[in-house]
C-alpha cells in the first residue's frame, strides 16, 4: 500500500504536565489562548541555582548544594500514559495483553547522572539501574500495563519525542502494533546541563524564548511530560473515540554533512523533508492552514525554518490564498500536542513575545504570517483543516508531521437525559487515594462545569475500577460536588454508597432474565422514553424495522391515547411490544455500566436474550417476533392461560379434581410453588376456582392465546418454514 493510501492515525488521548499547574489538555489551551507566560524560578528543592553564580567569579571556594528532591523521568511518563488512556476513555485493563506500543523521547538523563553520582555510591542499590537508565523509561510503561508492542525510548535531542511518535506512526502503519503510547519527558534535577548548553549558546539570557522576532536570544529550557494515545482511525471510530486530530503522515531525515557546524541547520535537509512527507502522504502542502515550528528562537535557526517553510508551502499560494499562518511554543511532543488542539478547536493563539519580525526573514515574500492575536480558522466542506508540525534536533534529526481534522462522521454531542438525579461511580486503590481523587473531580467540576452526563458515563463505563469504589446519587452541579466534598474529607453521606473490593475477590457475574407474557401495560416506558436517549433511540431503531412488516408502529400502541387496554392482550401488539421494551431496558442498564455476563429468556423473552447476548441482530430478533406473533396469533380465542400458586404435582392433582371439558395442561414451571397452565377459558375458570378453594394463589395472565401447549402444536410447521433463512451466530 502506497503512503498517501494509508489510513489516517487516530488522536484519542491526551496527557500532559507541564509547568504552571497546567495537567489537563483543556487547561494548556486556556493557557495558549490567554498568552499566559509560565517561565518561572529553579525550585527550591531542586539545586541552589544562586550558588552558580557570582558577581566575583574567581573568588575561591564555590560549595555545590546537593540536590534532594526530585521527581524521575519513568514515574511521569508512567502517569502520563495512564492518563492518556483515561483521557481516551479506555479501561486500562482491556489493553492488557495487546499489542499496543510505547514509543517516549528523552533529553538530558539528569535522573540517572544524580544516581550514578559519586557522590551516591554509598546510596546504590540492585534497583538503581532499573529506576535511572534511560532504556526503561517505555520499557517500565509497557511492564506496568501489560503491553506487547514495541517498546522503544530514543535520543535525537529536541526533536526526540516527535521522532518517538513518528515510530509509533509507522508500527500502527506496518499493523506491528494495533495503538501506541508516543511522548517524552524532561526532568530538570542537576544544573549541568543548562551550563552546557547556556555556554554553547543555545539559552536566552534573559530566560524568554521570542521565535521569528527580532528580538531573539535563545530558547527556554523547560520539564514537563507528554503522552498521546493512537490508533487508527477506523478502530476509533468503531470504538465511538474523541479524536482530537488525525495524523495523515510523518517523516524523519537528516542534516548530513553542514560545512558551518555539527549544530548549524540544513536548508536543503529541510526543504527536503516537507517535500517528501507531502508527496508520500498525497497531501497538497499549499493546503495546510497553520504550521507549529520548532521556532528555536536563535539567529541561524529561525531564518532557516522560515526559509524552508516559505519554499515549500508558502511560495505556491494563490494571490487569493493567506498567507501560512506559523507559530511555535515549545518543541516535539508539547508543539505536537498544541498542533492537535488547533486542529480540534479550529484556531490559532497568539503567539508570545512577538513584537517585531526578525529582518533576516522575508515574511511577505515567502507568504508567512505570525499569529499576533487569535485567528479563527475557516471550516471547509470540501476540503479538511491541515496542520503540519516541525521539530529539529541539535545532531540534525529532523522530522515533520501532518495533522488533518477529525473524521465527519465522528461520534460527537452529548444526548441529555431528561431525568434528575443521576449515578456517579469514584474509584481509587486506597481510602486516601480515593479523598484525593474526590477532590480533585469536585474541583474540575466547579472549573469546567461539563456535561453532567458526560462525566457520568466516563466514571460509570470508561475508569477502570479498584479496591475503593463509592456510588454517589446526586441531582445538579451542586449536589455532586457537595457530596464530592465529603467524600474528599473523608465523611459518610446519605445519598452514597461505599463498597471496597476484596484483593483477589473475582468480580460479581450479572444475569440478564427476560420474561415472557402477562406483565405488559399500556404505556410501559413512556416515562423512559421521555428520560433517557438510549432507551429513545433503541425504540425508534425497533420501530423503524417492525413498521414496514407489520404496517402499524409499536410505538404508536405502546403509547396508544386514549387508553385500550385490551390492545395489550393481542398477540401481535403484546409480544413485539414486551420483547422491544426487554431490549430498550436491557440497553438503557448497558449505556449505565451494567453488562450481563449471561442472558436467559423464558416464552417471548427468549428471543429478547438472544439478541442482547448477540446472537441475532436487532433486524433478525424483529423479524423473529413478527413472525411468530402473527402465526401464534391464528390460535387467538382457543384458550387462555393460568398463574397458579401451586407446584406441578399439586396443580396435576388439582386438575384431576376438576371435571374440565377439555384438556388443561402446565406450559411453564415458574419455581416450586409457581405454575402456568393453559387451557379454555372455561376449563381454567373451574380450575381457579378450586385453587382458591384450596388456599391457593389464581390469576389469569393477560393472553388471549393458550400458548406452550397442544394449540401450538399445528402452527409449527408454519413457523419453522418462516424462520428458515435465519441462522443466528454460535457464542461462546
Amino acid at each position: 500500500m502506497g503512503a498517501g493510501n494509508r489510513e489516517p492515525i487516530a488522536i484519542v488521548g491526551i496527557a500532559i504536565r507541564f509547568p504552571g499547574g497546567i495537567s489537563t489538555p483543556k487547561r494548556f489551551w486556556e493557557t495558549l489562548q490567554t498568552g499566559l507566560e509560565v517561565v518561572d524560578g529553579v525550585p527550591k528543592d531542586r539545586f541552589d541555582h544562586n550558588s552558580f553564580y557570582d558577581k566575583d567569579p574567581q573568588k575561591y571556594g564555590t560549595i555545590r548544594s546537593r540536590p534532594c528532591g526530585f521527581v524521575d523521568d519513568q514515574r511521569l511518563v508512567l502517569e502520563a500514559s495512564v492518563h492518556a488512556v483515561q483521557d481516551s476513555g479506555t479501561l486500562l485493563k482491556s489493553m492488557a495483553g495487546s499489542r499496543t506500543g510505547v514509543f517516549m523521547g528523552t533529553f538530558m538523563y539528569d535522573h540517572m547522572a544524580m544516581q550514578m553520582a559519586t557522590e551516591q555510591r554509598d546510596d546504590t542499590s540492585a534497583h538503581v539501574a532499573m529506576g535511572s537508565m534511560v532504556w526503561a523509561t517505555a520499557n517500565r510503561v509497557s511492564h506496568r500495563l501489560h503491553l506487547q508492542g514495541p517498546s522503544i525510548t530514543l535520543d535525537t535531542a529536541c526533536s526526540s519525542s516527535l521522532t518517538a511518535l513518528h515510530l509509533a506512526c509507522q508500527s500502527i502503519w506496518t499493523q506491528e502494533s494495533e495503538g501506541a503510547l508516543a511522548g517524552g519527558v524532561n526532568v530538570i534535577l542537576r544544573p549541568e546541563s543548562s551550563i552546557l548548553l547556556s555556554k554553547a549558546g543555545f539559552l536566552s539570557p534573559d530566560r524568554s524564548c521570542k521565535p521569528f522576532d527580532v528580538s531573539a536570544n535563545g530558547y527556554v529550557r523547560s520539564e514537563g511530560v507528554g503522552v498521546v494515545y493512537l490508533k487508527s482511525v477506523s478502530r476509533a471510530l468503531r470504538d465511538k473515540d474523541r479524536i482530537y486530530a488525525s495524523i495523515r503522515g510523518s517523516l524523519v531525515n537528516q542534516n548530513g554533512y553542514t560545512a558551518e557546524g555539527f549544530t548549524v541547520p540544513s536548508l536543503a535537509a529541510r526543504v527536503k523533508l516537507l517535500e517528501t512527507v507531502y508527496a508520500q502522504s498525497g497531501v497538497d502542502p499549499t493546503k495546510v492552514r497553520y504550521v507549529e515550528a520548532h521556532g528555536p528562537g536563535t539567529a541561524i535557526g529561525d531564518p532557516i525554518e522560515a526559509s524552508a517553510l516559505g519554499k515549500k508551502l508558502g511560495h505556491a499560494r494563490s494571490e487569493d490564498e493567506d498567507s501560512l499562518w506559523i507559530g511555535s511554543g515549545a518543541s516535539g511532543i508539547i508543539g505536537f500536542i498544541k498542533a492537535a488542539l488547533v486542529t480540534f478547536y479550529g484556531e490559532i493563539p497568539p503567539q508570545l513575545n512577538h513584537r517585531n519580525p526578525n529582518p533576516s526573514i522575508n515574511f511577505k515574500a515567502l507568504r508567512l504570517a505570525i499569529p499576533t492575536e487569535r485567528i479563527i480558522l475557516r471550516r471547509d466542506r470540501e476540503r479538511k483543516l491541515l496542520v503540519g508540525v516541525n521539530s529539529f534536533g541539535a545532531g540534525g534529526a529532523n522530522v515533520h508531521v501532518i495533522l488533518e481534522e477529525a473524521p465527519s462522521d465522528m461520534c460527537t454531542g452529548t444526548k441529555i437525559s431528561a431525568r434528575g438525579a443521576r449515578v456517579f461511580v469514584l474509584s481509587a486503590k486506597s481510602q486516601s487515594a480515593f479523598a484525593h481523587a474526590a477532590r480533585d473531580l469536585a474541583s474540575h467540576l466547579r472549573s469546567q462545569k461539563p456535561l453532567l452526563e458526560d462525566v457520568a458515563y466516563t466514571l460509570n463505563m470508561h475508569r477502570d475500577k479498584h479496591a475503593e469504589i463509592s456510588v454517589i446519587k446526586a441531582n445538579g452541579l451542586d449536589d455532586i460536588c457537595g457530596r464530592l466534598d465529603q467524600l474528599g474529607s473523608e465523611q459518610a453521606s446519605k445519598e452514597t454508597l461505599t463498597l471496597q473490593k476484596l484483593p483477589g475477590a473475582p468480580s460479581p457475574k450479572v444475569a440478564f432474565v427476560f420474561s415472557g407474557q402477562g406483565g405488559q401495560w399500556l404505556g410501559m416506558g413512556m416515562r423512559l422514553a421521555y428520560q433517557e436517549p438510549i432507551f429513545r433511540d433503541y425504540l425508534a431503531a425497533f420501530d423503524r424495522i417492525f413498521t414496514p412488516l407489520a404496517q402499524f408502529s409499536i410505538i404508536a400502541e405502546i403509547f396508544a391515547y386514549p387508553a385500550n387496554d385490551y390492545k395489550m392482550t393481542k398477540t401481535t401488539i403484546a409480544q413485539p411490544a414486551i420483547a422491544a421494551i426487554q431490549v430498550l431496558l436491557a440497553r438503557t442498564l448497558i449505556s449505565y455500566g451494567v453488562k450481563p455476563d449471561s442472558c436467559v429468556g423464558h416464552s417471548i423473552g427468549e428471543i429478547a436474550a438472544a439478541h442482547i447476548s448477540g446472537a441475532l441482530s436487532l433486524e433478525e430478533a424483529v423479524k423473529v417476533i413478527y413472525f411468530r406473533s402473527q402465526i401464534q396469533n391464528k390460535a387467538a380465542g382457543a384458550g387462555s392461560m393460568l398463574a397458579a400458586g401451586a407446584s406441578a404435582i399439586e396443580a396435576e392433582n388439582l386438575i384431576k379434581l376438576v371435571r374440565v371439558s377439555g384438556k388443561v395442561e402446565i406450559a411453564a414451571f415458574n419455581g416450586p410453588k409457581m405454575t402456568t397452565l393453559t387451557g379454555t377459558v372455561a376449563d381454567l375458570e373451574l380450575v381457579a376456582s378450586e385453587l382458591e378453594k384450596h388456599g391457593m394463589f389464581a390469576r389469569f395472565i393477560k393472553v388471549d392465546t393458550p400458548y406452550h401447549s397442544h394449540f401450538m402444536d399445528h402452527l409449527e410447521d408454519e413457523l419453522l418454514k418462516a424462520l428458515a433463512s435465519f441462522r443466528g451466530r454460535k457464542l461462546n
